[in-house]
């Protein structure tokens, strides 16, 4: 049930949504044509919920900022705009399609062949390194946070969450590995 939850964000006609909103842990993933670019996105927005949170609009906002200031990193969902409309902040990027990890291993039935374990670790790795070089860390890294296109490229998505590595303390750099 979305019936309190802001609509698709139409930036003035730009976005079309075409299907109904999908629900995250704390935010709505709609899908939708951006008539400007004549492409398929996916809009992210915090649910009404997560939203009411202290800072959690901030953070998501930061971590949306941060990802557009590095630009485009292979086997990263790019971001193409973060904007703050009256019903609270959203954000636009590629949009996907394929299955989470999650949701990939459980329509199979069975474990991924050892070949595609491989090759979906090392495109992750080659990401999270990319982003680890921008000082970038995820804080959320899952199965479900993790898709799978119809080409077999592994993309790591969802930095709702992300913070700059320099904001961290002491004992996280610990565990980072990073000189803080």
């Amino acid at each position: 049930n979305h019936a309190n939850e802001p609509p698709c964000p139409c930036a003035d006609g730009r976005f079309k949504c075409t299907a109904d909103p999908i629900k995250g842990g704390n935010s709505l993933l709609y899908l939708a044509w951006d008539r400007n670019y004549q492409q398929d996105v996916a809009i992210k927005r915090l649910n009404s919920e997560y939203r009411s949170r202290p800072h959690a609009a901030e953070q998501f906002e930061n971590a949306s900022r941060r990802m557009l200031r590095i630009g485009p990193i292979p086997c990263i969902s790019a971001l193409q705009t973060f904007e703050h409309v009256e019903h609270g902040p959203y954000l636009v990027r590629q949009r996907i399609t394929g299955k989470t990890l999650m949701e990939l291993v459980k329509s199979r039935g069975r474990p991924l062949s050892p070949l595609n374990c491989v090759r979906i670790f090392e495109q992750l790795c080659r990401a999270m390194q990319a982003i680890h070089e921008n000082r970038i860390l995820h804080c959320d890294l899952k199965p479900g946070n993790l898709m799978v296109d119809l080409q077999q490229t592994a993309w790591v998505i969802d930095f709702g969450t992300a913070i700059a590595a320099a904001s961290i303390d002491v004992t996280t750099s610990a565990v980072s590995g990073w000189d803080v």
